[in-house]
């Protein structure tokens, strides 16, 4: 029988420490559920379960309260529209966003140093000199036995506009003392699963993340996902994300439709709505996001548009407040 990816949430306490209760996890292998695997933040579990009879049968337990499919987050696709771009050696270049949101008329009294801010995304160039300086030890969640490398370019370029260091080199980013922690959550084709997610905004509330970037969404909610972010953000973060780039009415992403998060849309460099950019009720802010110059993996630059691009000039100015 074909076994499906589900998050399970319990009504009472699951967990003596980190390890799930015994009876519990009897409970599920009762009911055919394999790869069992922790999440604490949120009271529940993630795991595989045959579909049918068993999984109707473990919805009416009395100490489960909700399963739910794990479904995936994925990037906005208006990045696609990148441009390549070129710096001189020795010349340093405030992008058109940074200046717009005033930025860098607050440098002066405040950079975002000691601010610590995490990026949830694809990870990150680890070596680029407009960031090396400003990186911390971050986390793979994906793999992790390995560093939270970019292998896609997103994450490189959302750290950038945050965060990209003063140098003579390259951009600045909106608050260049802050530090970026890079969390790998997202894959090479820029996807990943609520579960991914959920253990990334984990080790966020372990290390105490003081601001939180997710530049991704999904169009379909998640009771786990929003308790997880609840969890963070009761715990003092700030949860910046991309509203969406559906381009209507109504059309606000997860995580950002929560209303415990800043929910970001995008303007264009003549202050208005980008014709991409989600909109509803739930939108907190917008903030710059067409052509917007940023750090790219291997060293250079280039210029990407999307809310995706939006959400850290307010994470970044978010960090300078703080």
């Amino acid at each position: 029988m074909k076994k499906l990816n589900y998050i399970i949430l319990f009504k009472e306490p699951a967990f003596e420490g980190t390890v799930l209760r015994d009876d519990l996890r009897s409970l599920l292998t009762g009911y055919g559920a394999s790869r069992i695997e922790p999440l604490p933040l949120v009271n529940g579990v993630a795991c595989y379960l045959p579909d049918g009879v068993h999984l109707q049968g473990l919805r009416k337990e009395e100490m489960v309260t909700a399963i739910e499919s794990n479904l995936q987050v994925s990037l906005y696709p208006v990045w696609l529209e990148a441009k390549h771009a070129i710096i001189k050696e020795g010349y340093q270049v405030i992008p058109w966003g940074i200046h717009r949101i005033g930025a860098d008329q607050a440098w002066s009294q405040a950079d975002g140093e000691g601010v610590k801010v995490a990026v949830l995304d694809t990870g990150c160039d680890l070596h680029h000199p407009d960031l090396r300086d400003n990186l911390g030890e971050g986390k793979n969640i994906l793999d992790p036995h390995l560093p939270p490398l970019d292998d896609h370019g997103h994450g490189t370029h959302i750290s950038g506009i945050i965060a990209a260091v003063r140098n003579d080199f390259g951009i600045i980013g909106a608050a260049p003392g802050a530090k970026i922690y890079p969390v790998k959550v997202l894959d090479r084709r820029g996807k990943g699963s609520f579960t991914d997610v959920i253990r990334g905004l984990q080790w966020c509330l372990e290390q105490n993340m003081r601001v939180i970037n997710l530049s991704f969404g999904s169009n379909t909610g998640s009771n786990a996902l929003h308790e997880a972010i609840r969890q963070v953000v009761r715990k003092g973060a700030v949860v910046v994300a991309a509203a969406g780039n559906d381009g209507t009415s109504h059309s606000v992403d997860y995580p950002a439709a929560y209303p415990e998060v800043i929910a970001v849309g995008a303007t264009d460099e003549k202050d208005g709505l980008a014709p991409f950019s989600s909109q509803g009720k739930e939108i907190k802010l917008v903030a710059p996001g067409t052509n917007i110059l940023s750090t790219k993996s291997g060293g250079s630059f280039w210029r990407l548009s999307g809310t995706s691009m939006a959400a850290p000039h307010v994470s970044g100015t978010v960090a300078l407040l703080w």
